[in-house]
């Protein structure tokens, strides 16, 4: 007894540390999973160092396999005795041919890689040879071979107990160190597998454990049903009794019938416990395979789900022990599968909310990309001149999709683009490119309207640093607006004579233009097959950001009529969209044609007509009422202004009027149509209106003007006259408005007429603004002044321009269009002729400008060839300039940057000290006075040169002698006069 139990210890102490050092041992697998991606998985499995995972399968591969062999031992029913069933110990033998031949083949590898390692400590070595040693053990099947040729062994009844003592503690110790072996490796693939993975995992251990004690079970019946053989024969005589069947036998078998029954059981005689139900239903007897095997998984499987409560037992120990690990495995199983679920539902919400703290993460890191990039995107639009408000407003119009696809590009006006809407770019272009194209001379006379389909079309374009933007000689594709970075333009070498023809080149900079010739060529071309070529080859001296109007758009401008109206009504007929508007367009310009609008004019007109108006108002009448329904607001000025610009000069009322305030009463004139022998007015009724007739007759009977002619006698209007004229001078003299004068005639139309009208709410309208009738007086001018302080400050302008020699009448003119807010802003500032420019409009401007310099400028020697247009060019140009008391104003040998003509004050003009004989050459000077010009010599070197860079100094120091005002043109302006040709006209291309 004693020999048993110290057995038992010692396999038990044995296979735990078989476990520790096989533990160790495969936890060495890993690094040669690189091995494994070079060499293939059969290498692996039977040449390599096993990983964990082929470990794991392998291991329960085997375990899988071993309860085979419990089924090997069958009851011979016939000769009462333990028989072998061949077939299952030769199908379980082959099938652990396979874990066995790879856990061999992986321990000579081992042993072959411990004797390399041979330098290593010691210690090591000891811990890996034993390691090899007890796997060798632990991993062949010793104890089913023992169940092959050891359980099967003759002998009595006592030999028969130990060995069956000693194969039930080898298999129980064996399974144990097995199990927890795979249990080892499933705690770290439980960590290293996903969830899918490890559910089939823990029900395959169930359905193992299931097989597992059913083997066990099956195996411990027949151990039970020969030692109830053996009780049974322990006393008897001639009982025979041999465990193992060799064919012949002289056992008596009626003997072991009675005294071992199992069907019907008596448990007085042998009480065979849990096994009663292999023994008694026959399984132990079975020789087929599938009947007892599945029956034996069954018993397994519903033992392990109610955790061995129903196991009736005997007083057998070793059958309590087997029932007490089939409770405990169950609940076991239990615990471990409830305990993994919590696992699972742990690990699952870790994921959830590590999966969720992620998002949030790179949410937040995306948010913040995106802020970061609008930061820039806003500093990109700021150093475009775009006002805060603007990139405010484009900011919030940012697609916030394609910014997150965009987030890593570079900031410029093409990124910006791609992640704005419609809207944004429309406002994005208005805000960069809106001032710089009203300052292109072509696009001058445009309309807003025109200008903004041109925006439209503008695309943004990025040119890297010395990228070649157009080469000399070749077609001019675009037109672009640089607005950042910088081109070199450089002269052909054909046209220059320097020696370095290269290095001769022109700097284009943020807002200029590259390619603007195609608008003048756009205006006037007819078949747009003679594209224009570049004079210049341009280069990019850094990276450029500019926006592009290409030949392709600017073609579909004009087609479209959008921009540049076609040069012959023909090809305004090209737009219409029908034949109806075609004859409804020929109808218009025959109205025109008779009513002596020509044909240069009529174009003009009908540039900003509209297709849409014109085809729903298609059947109605053409007259000048339906003519003004379909143009734009430019159009109508125009007409207007045919009509009755000339017309109005010659109203004695309005002769005194400039071509501006005429221009404000065109404006307000509105289209009015009368039918044949309509009322126009009656007599003693209010006139309402003035009316410019062009088209039609009215009459009026003279008898109503008190005269004796019969009442048959009548004034006729005709074309070309006026009707209640008397409204204007009505209009000049009052000053409440409420007075309106009445018609002395009844005025009726003999044809249908058609006719201008000005009513009398826009003529009190254009009177109360200031915009017409000019008061004849200071003292009419004072009385429009907000406050004392305004009235005040008039008074001083008033008496500066008389000081001056500006007449009252000029005065008046000059001070027509000042502004009484900038006058306000201004009130404490000094009046002389800066302050006074400050407050006036041009119109204002320019009359005083003329006034003051018109008649000196025909004076000067190098200007007297030049006729009034030109002269006015050169005083549009003329700035005011202030000098104070002993401010120097040029100094000998320093470039003069402008000619001055004095207009108040004095200066000196000292002769360099080089230059005097006399003692004292300090005290030597020229007093320049009112009227006189400093650094004239400059319209000399302007008329002459040819280069720019010849610069004039001057030879004389001049000093303010007290507070000088005066009108300057610099160095630049007479630059941009002579270079657009408008004064000193080349006379050869050479100079050109």
């Amino acid at each position: 007894m004693l020999l048993k139990v110290f057995r038992t210890c010692d396999s038990f102490f044995f296979s735990l540390l078989t476990s520790f050092l096989i533990s160790i041992y495969f936890n060495e697998g890993d690094r040669y999973n690189d091995a494994r991606k070079k060499k293939g998985i059969l290498w692996c499995i039977f040449f390599s160092s096993l990983t964990r995972k082929y470990a794991f399968i392998i291991s329960c591969v085997a375990v899988s396999i071993d309860p085979f062999f419990f089924y090997i031992p069958v009851i011979d029913e016939k000769n009462k005795g333990l028989g072998i069933d061949k077939r299952v110990k030769t199908a379980a033998l082959w099938l652990r041919v396979l874990p066995d031949a790879a856990f061999a083949l992986h321990t000579i590898h081992s042993a072959f890689r411990i004797c390399k390692e041979a330098t290593k400590r010691f210690e090591r070595l000891v811990v890996s040879f034993m390691g090899i040693l007890i796997g060798a053990f632990l991993i062949l099947p010793i104890p089913q071979l023992a169940i092959v040729l050891f359980f099967f062994k003759s002998g009595g009844s006592g030999h028969f107990g130990q060995r069956v003592t000693t194969v039930n503690v080898f298999l129980v110790m064996h399974y144990l160190t097995r199990v927890f072996l795979i249990y080892r490796f499933g705690n770290y693939l439980k960590y290293n597998t996903e969830t899918w993975v490890q559910a089939p995992f823990y029900f395959f251990f169930y359905v193992l454990a299931s097989h597992v004690l059913g083997g066990f079970w099956y195996f411990f019946s027949i151990q039970r049903e020969i030692s109830c053989w053996h009780q049974s024969c322990e006393n008897a005589i001639s009982c025979g009794a041999t465990d193992y069947c060799s064919g012949s036998t002289s056992r008596n078998i009626i003997f072991l019938n009675e005294l071992g029954p199992s069907n019907p059981p008596n448990a007085t005689v042998f009480n065979f416990g849990i096994f009663l139900d292999a023994i008694q239903y026959g399984t132990t007897r079975s020789m087929h395979f599938p009947t007892k095997f599945f029956y034996c998984i069954w018993w397994g499987v519903r033992n392990l789900s109610n955790f061995g409560t129903n196991l009736q037992t005997s007083s057998y120990v070793w059958e309590n022990c087997f029932a007490i690990i089939v409770s405990f495995i169950g609940l076991l199983l239990f615990l471990y599968l409830l305990g993994n679920l919590q696992i699972f539902m742990q690990q699952a919400l870790t994921r959830s909310l590590d999966k969720e703290q992620s998002m949030k993460m790179k949410i937040l890191e995306k948010e913040k990309k995106i802020l970061e990039k609008k930061k820039e995107i806003q500093m990109c639009m700021k150093m475009h001149g775009i006002s805060d408000d603007t990139v405010e407003r484009i900011l919030v119009n940012i697609r916030k999709k394609e910014l997150e696809e965009n987030i890593d590009g570079e900031v410029d006006v093409n990124y910006i683009f791609s992640v704005l809407d419609e809207f944004a770019k429309v406002i994005m272009r208005r805000s960069i490119c809106w001032e710089m194209l009203k300052k292109v001379k072509e696009l001058q006379h445009m309309n807003d309207v025109a200008l903004r389909m041109i925006g439209g079309c503008l695309k943004p374009k990025i040119f890297k640093e010395n990228e070649m933007v157009i080469e000399a000689g070749q077609p001019l594709n675009v037109m672009l607006i640089i607005i950042a970075g910088s081109m070199l333009a450089y002269k052909p070498i054909r046209v220059t004579t320097e020696v370095s023809p290269s290095t001769s080149f022109e700097t284009l900079d943020k807002g200029m233009f590259v390619g603007e010739q195609l608008l003048d060529w756009a205006g006037k071309t007819k078949t747009f097959d003679d594209q224009p070529v570049s004079f210049k080859t341009i280069r990019c001296s850094k990276k450029v950001e500019a926006f592009a109007l290409t030949v392709d758009d600017l073609k579909t401008l004009v087609l479209s009529g959008h921009i540049f109206p076609m040069n012959s009504k023909v090809g305004i007929f090209k737009i219409a969209a029908n034949r109806k508007i075609r004859e409804k367009l020929e109808a218009i310009f025959w109205w025109m044609a008779i009513n002596g609008i020509s044909d240069d004019v009529a174009i003009d007109i009908m540039h900003g007509f509209s297709q849409n108006k014109l085809k729903e108002k298609i059947d109605t009448e053409v007259d000048v009422n339906y003519i003004f329904s379909v143009l734009d607001e430019c159009g109508r000025n125009i007409m207007r202004r045919h009509f009755c610009m000339e017309m109005l000069k010659k109203v004695k009322e309005l002769q005194h009027m400039n071509d501006r305030e005429l221009g404000k009463i065109c404006d307000s004139l509105k289209p009015k149509v009368f039918e044949e022998n309509a009322k126009v007015v009656e007599v003693g009724k209010p006139l309402n209106a003035m009316l410019y007739i062009i088209a039609g007759s009215m009459q009026a009977p003279i008898t109503d003007a008190g005269e004796a002619a019969p009442s048959t006698s009548f004034h006729t209007f005709e074309k070309g006259m006026f009707v209640g004229e008397q409204l204007l001078y009505w209009a000049m003299k009052n000053k409440a408005f409420d007075d309106q004068p009445a018609s002395f005639k009844t005025i009726r139309c003999t044809t249908k007429v058609e006719a201008f009208a000005l009513t009398v709410d826009d003529m009190k309208t254009l009177v109360l603004s200031g915009d017409i009738f000019p008061m004849k007086s200071k003292v009419g001018i004072l009385k429009i002044a907000a406050d004392p302080k305004i009235r005040e400050k008039l008074e001083a302008i008033f008496l500066w321009m008389a000081i001056n020699g500006i007449s009252d009448g000029v005065a008046i003119d000059i001070m027509h269009g000042f502004s009484q807010n900038k006058l306000k802003e201004k009130i404490d500032a000094e009046v002389d002729v800066n302050y006074i420019f400050s407050v006036l409009d041009e119109c204002g401007r320019n009359i005083m400008r003329r006034h003051f310099c018109m008649e000196m400028l025909k004076k000067v020697k190098e200007l007297q060839t030049m006729n009034d247009q030109a002269l006015g060019t050169i005083c549009d140009y003329l700035k005011p300039k202030m000098f104070e008391e002993n401010a120097q104003v040029v100094e000998a040998g320093q470039p003069l940057n402008a000619v001055l003509y004095i207009i108040d004050g004095s200066m000196q003009a000292y002769l360099p000290i080089k230059a005097a004989g006399e003692a004292c050459p300090s005290t030597s000077f020229e007093t320049l006075e009112k009227g006189m010009f400093v650094g004239e010599q400059l319209l000399d070197w302007a008329a002459k040169t040819k280069t720019f860079y010849d610069q004039p100094v001057s030879f004389k120091t001049v000093r303010c002698a007290e507070k000088v005002e005066a009108f300057a043109l610099t160095v630049n302006d007479w630059k941009t006069l002579v270079v657009s040709r408008d004064i000193f006209q080349r006379s050869s291309k050479s100079e050109v």
